[in-house]
């Protein structure tokens, strides 16, 4: 997906956009218990072994977490956004929480 205000920027499946969070550490978790409530981490549905990329799309790549395997880009763990409710609306942006910032994939 490609927004005329940020650039290229990467979506799930569904066109929901995707996010990284700056309090995420190499091999920690920043968003956990109730954060995870807001910014759900996309997971890979149970038996698929690694993630499937768009066209012009490289760098994808896996997390293990307590609930499942996460996608990374550029090895950056991979959330969405629930109050976007409805593919490519960009509300997250920019938004800080529990110590660190949420920006666009």
């Amino acid at each position: 997906m490609i927004s005329a205000k940020y650039g290229p920027i990467l979506t799930n499946a569904k066109g929901f956009v995707l996010y990284t969070y700056t309090a995420d550490k190499a091999g920690k978790i920043g968003c956990t218990g109730a954060c995870l409530k807001l910014w759900p981490p996309l997971l890979l549905p149970v038996g698929v072994t690694h993630p499937i990329a768009g066209p012009d799309v490289s760098g994808l790549g896996i997390f293990a977490r307590p609930d499942g395997v996460e996608v990374t880009y550029q090895g950056q763990p991979l959330y969405t956004y629930l109050p976007d409710t409805q593919p490519g609306q960009i509300t997250g942006q920019n938004v800080v929480d529990s110590g660190g910032t949420w920006v666009l994939a």
